[in-house]
């Protein structure tokens, strides 16, 4: 009995539809459909002058770094089971002698990416004269996932350890001690957020780009900032920049 009620049920809503795709047929003729392609939009474009951490927990970030841009302030956290991983990193490791190895750092907003503004890599370093290392300091370091080696520098010996961390973005309003950070970067870095978008054209109406607005997040924190510089390479060890 059930599928004798349900038979007119569905020849009711399913016939108007039928009639609508025959007609809607007829009305396109031999119109071209659209074709879709992909195009890449630039979403966040900033220059980066310092890292460094909240002066208080963030609710729903506890375990996230600031790193702060000339437009806003972005939060990083490990994309990865090691929340914590940066906790440790900045608790444990001098960090007069940790780097940012990237002049440029890029991340996309994907499917994939299940951080609001995107997801990416941050090439940390740690570089340190060998006659300096405190004992056990290389051990700590390579318990938190660094990959260590020695170079030598002008009759010098250094371990220069690098860890590439897969990251998550978030981008929030500037902090507001903005004008009185104890560190920044002597040299800039450029951070770029990219979406690729789906863009439908047609041979007589061009092309319409579905464009991703972002918006910051307004979470107003104070941050002290870390003695950490950026995008120098390990071929100037000993050079006045590293220090």
């Amino acid at each position: 009995m059930t599928f004798k009620k349900s038979t007119p049920q569905i020849l009711t809503i399913y016939l108007p539809m039928l009639l609508s795709g025959c007609a809607a047929t007829q009305l396109l003729g031999d119109a071209v459909l659209p074709n879709y392609q992909n195009t890449t939009q630039t979403v966040v474009s900033d220059v980066l002058i310092a890292i460094g951490k909240p002066t208080q927990h963030i609710k729903t970030y506890k375990a996230a770094l600031v790193l702060v841009g000339n437009k806003h302030s972005h939060l990083i956290e490990p994309n990865s089971n090691n929340k914590q991983l940066f906790n440790r990193i900045f608790s444990r490791v001098d960090l007069n002698n940790m780097y940012i190895n990237q002049q440029n750092i890029n991340a996309e907003i994907k499917s994939s990416c299940r951080y609001r503004h995107g997801c990416g890599t941050v090439d940390i370093s740690f570089i340190k004269d060998k006659a300096k290392l405190q004992k056990n300091e290389e051990n700590t370091v390579k318990a938190l996932g660094f990959d260590c080696r020695d170079t030598m520098t002008k009759e010098k010996s250094y371990l220069a350890c690098n860890n590439t961390v897969s990251v998550g973005y978030t981008v929030i309003t500037q902090v507001k001690n903005i004008g009185s950070l104890q560190h920044t970067f002597k040299k800039p870095v450029h951070l770029t957020v990219v979406k690729k978008n789906n863009v439908k054209s047609t041979s007589d109406k061009g092309r319409e780009v579905m464009f991703y607005t972002l918006s910051p997040i307004t979470i107003a924190i104070d941050v002290v900032t870390f003695p950490i510089q950026a995008a120098i390479a390990v071929a100037s060890i000993d050079s006045s920049d590293w220090h």
